[in-house]
């Protein structure tokens, strides 16, 4: 959505953060001119560092020429902060791009894109036969030969745009994919939104990281962005593995984060998405992005996995299910983080909130002659946020749910989510048991807490007890942390990757319907 500027008229933009944590965040603001823009924030009326940027073009053809960023520092939690854009003249303020040689932010890190070929066993295929010998299509994947490496991607051309608070270098590789690396002020990590497609069938479309890291054969995936589970190259925990396929036999899911590690340093690649991905020699990320088969796999769809722009013919009788136009363009994104500490898990721990919950932008334009006197009529409170005095939770916290329980009507109530963020052993600090307050999360009274089960349907103690014990000699009894009330304060200890669900009533002082 392009926020068009017109004249005599101001733009205003709540960003809002859902973490229970403060953030600082640069947002980015599609125009339709360049021209020379001021943004304050609204509380303070402070200004605030911009940079004013001709978008990428990447995906489409967009009417919106210029993209305009500008930094939202100190977002409180579970609140927003409300900016004012002006456009103070039609004089110029582009950033110019400049020629750039090194197309990685990160010294430490190199990048390629590249792609392998599909395996097809093409006189099975045509012939309707189904061979022992597998072929990729929408549920597994083959490349030929099956030890194959990836065919690169070359260069075709690089543009750089520089400014105080983001740097951007844009690159074009082949006609296949189109990359901008960001690296913002005050950050430690880069951003790499891609762009890929068309591709030709029979294509599957992989970027690698490349570092010096001694891994060990040895990576880490997460599972079902929770737990990570150690990969090792060629290995399995539970019996021993006779690999005959080098490549696909060590592609792993990767639902939120992948990353490796030795003694001095760490690499983690986060995603926006699932994807496939694996580390086949020391130091090296990979994962496959993009994907388009000429062949079905066997497994149940009874096609290839080969989505286009202009969907498909009808099945039979009625047709014969043939794709139309040209394959699918896709954008996504990865967080690139390298460290001088060895460990990748809490390096990736802390930034997947980020990644996974972006600020929340709301538009509103008034005329530009309004008086800072008539401003309240606007914004009541320009900057504010759900918990008492803006205090955040614990960083290793996330509120996964503040709501009102669906179709009940007593005021006061709320269901809410709590969720420890670190696994055993991941932090030396963070990784700890923790213990939040519920004083801390409301702003009136907190009456009384109830433990519900995940989904909030039951009581979780009654739950508990209709529970079915089987006699197995093993003890697996979980002792839960209890809720403890002191003081008139109830607090809950959460376990390291806990999540709990309480119903929690609260005083009323004002109409929270």
């Amino acid at each position: 959505q392009e926020a068009t500027m017109e004249t005599g008229t101001d733009l205003y933009v709540v960003v809002y953060n859902a973490l229970s944590t403060s953030r600082n965040e640069v947002m980015a603001i599609p125009v339709s001119r360049d021209a020379t823009f001021e943004v304050f924030n609204v509380e303070t009326n402070a200004k605030v560092d911009i940079a004013l940027m001709p978008s990428s073009g990447n995906i489409g053809d967009s009417s919106s020429k210029y993209t305009l960023h500008f930094e939202a520092n100190s977002i409180p939690p579970l609140g927003a902060v409300t900016f004012q854009i002006k456009m103070i003249s039609t004089e110029s303020s582009v950033v110019k791009a400049s020629e750039a040689n090194n197309t990685n932010l990160q010294s430490n890190v190199v990048q390629e894109w590249g792609y392998y070929t599909s395996y097809e066993n093409s006189k099975e295929s045509m012939i309707g036969k189904t061979s022992s010998r597998q072929e990729s299509g929408a549920y597994i994947f083959r490349p030929s030969p099956r030890n194959a490496d990836i065919t690169p991607l070359e260069i075709s051309g690089i543009e750089t745009y520089s400014s105080p608070i983001l740097t951007e270098i844009r690159t074009n590789y082949s006609n296949w994919v189109k990359q901008v690396e960001r690296i913002y002020r005050g950050t430690s990590y880069t951003e790499i939104e891609y762009t890929v497609g068309p591709i030709p069938q029979g294509t599957e479309v992989v970027t690698r990281y490349i570092s010096k890291i001694s891994s060990n054969a040895t990576f880490y995936t997460d599972s079902n962005g929770r737990d990570f589970i150690q990969r090792k190259l060629n290995y399995r925990p539970t019996w021993n593995l006779t690999q005959f396929q080098p490549v696909s036999g060590n592609y792993y899911p990767v639902n939120a984060a992948i990353f490796l590690e030795d003694f001095k340093s760490s690499l983690s690649v986060l995603t926006d998405r699932s994807q496939g991905g694996t580390s086949l020699k020391d130091g090296v990320i990979e994962l496959m992005v993009q994907r388009r088969t000429n062949t079905d796999d066997s497994r149940g769809v009874g096609e290839p996995l080969d989505e286009t722009d202009e969907g498909m013919t009808p099945y039979p009788p009625y047709g014969r299910a043939e794709r139309k136009g040209k394959g699918v363009i896709i954008t996504g994104a990865h967080m690139v983080q390298f460290r001088d500490v060895g460990n990748g898990a809490s390096v990736s721990r802390a930034g997947m909130d980020l990644f996974f919950s972006h600020a929340q932008l709301f538009f509103m334009s008034s005329p530009a002659k309004l008086q800072e006197t008539a401003l309240p009529l606007l914004f009541l409170r320009p900057t504010f946020s759900l918990l008492p005095q803006q205090k955040p939770l614990p960083k290793n916290v996330m509120m996964v749910t503040y709501t009102k329980p669906y179709n009940d009507n007593r005021p006061g109530v709320f269901n809410i989510r709590l969720s420890h963020q670190y696994g055993k052993g991941e932090d030396d600090v963070l990784s700890q048991p923790v213990t939040i307050f519920f004083k801390d999360i409301f702003v009136t009274k907190v009456i009384s807490v109830e433990e519900k089960t995940l989904t909030f349907n039951q009581n979780y103690d009654s739950r508990e007890k209709k529970r079915l014990q089987w006699e197995h000699g093993l003890d697996v009894t979980k002792k839960l942390n209890k809720l403890t009330l002191k003081d008139d304060n109830y607090s809950v200890t959460l376990e390291p990757l806990e999540i709990r669900s309480f119903e929690v009533i609260v005083e009323v002082s004002v109409d929270f319907s």
